[in-house]
Order: structure tokens, then sequence, then C-alpha cells
């Protein structure tokens, strides 16, 4: 699901540059919760794993950037979406299409939390 060092580099550089061409283009205060402007929608992957603990990963498909990697206590809805969307946040990125399991928290989280589009994975693999 990853990419090379050359590709991903290329996508950050261009991830980089338009946040920094619409920071130069608006006017930002630095003051309060002043937000980076949102670049795109990505198409998401999200999982969870149990080494040694229970971590909740966020991953680009595109690039095989990791969004996010919390550790947990559960995957609630409550939890995915609180972690999610503070980190959406930070980063400017929005989700248009969310790659998931079966878990009924993630289908939530894409239905209404992220209002994208639900898609399932089988064995690991988007179809």
């Amino acid at each position: 699901m990853g990419c090379g060092d050359e590709k991903l580099l290329k996508y950050l550089t261009q991830t980089f540059t338009a946040h920094c061409n619409a920071m130069i283009c608006q006017q930002v205060t630095l003051s309060g919760d002043a937000e980076w402007p949102k670049v795109a929608d990505a198409v998401i992957e999200a999982d969870e794993t149990f080494l040694p603990r229970m971590i909740l990963v966020f991953m680009d498909l595109a690039s095989g950037y990791l969004l996010m990697e919390e550790m947990a206590v559960n995957r609630t809805y409550d939890t995915w979406d609180g972690l999610v969307k503070a980190r959406l946040k930070t980063l400017g990125v929005g989700v248009s299409d969310l790659v998931r399991d079966r878990a009924k928290a993630l289908i939530k989280l894409a239905e209404t939390g992220l209002d994208c589009l639900s898609i399932p994975d089988v064995g690991g693999v988007a179809v």
C-alpha cells in the first residue's frame, strides 16, 4: 500500500506548496483558532492494529502517508470521530472516500462523521 520515497516526496512537496500558496493568498490571523486552508479531499483507509496495544490508524491511500496513528482504549465511533476530526483539521485535509472494514464505528464515521463515501475492504484490499 506504500510508495517509493521519490513519489512520497513529490506528494508532500505538492501538498506543502498548496498550503503555502493558499496562506499567501488568504489573510490569516495567528491569534485564536487560526486554521490551515483545506488542500484537497483524500481517499483514506481506517483500521486498527493490536501490537502490543490497540492503535487506530488513518492512512492516505495515494501516498501511504499515515495521517494518524494513535493508541486508544477503545474503537468506538466517538473515539474515532474525535481523533480523526482533530487531525484532519490540523492538516487541512478532507476525506472523499473512507476504505474500512465492517466495523460499525467506521461505517458511521464515514457516513455521519465525515459525510463521505464508505467503501468496504476485502482482506485488506479496497474494492
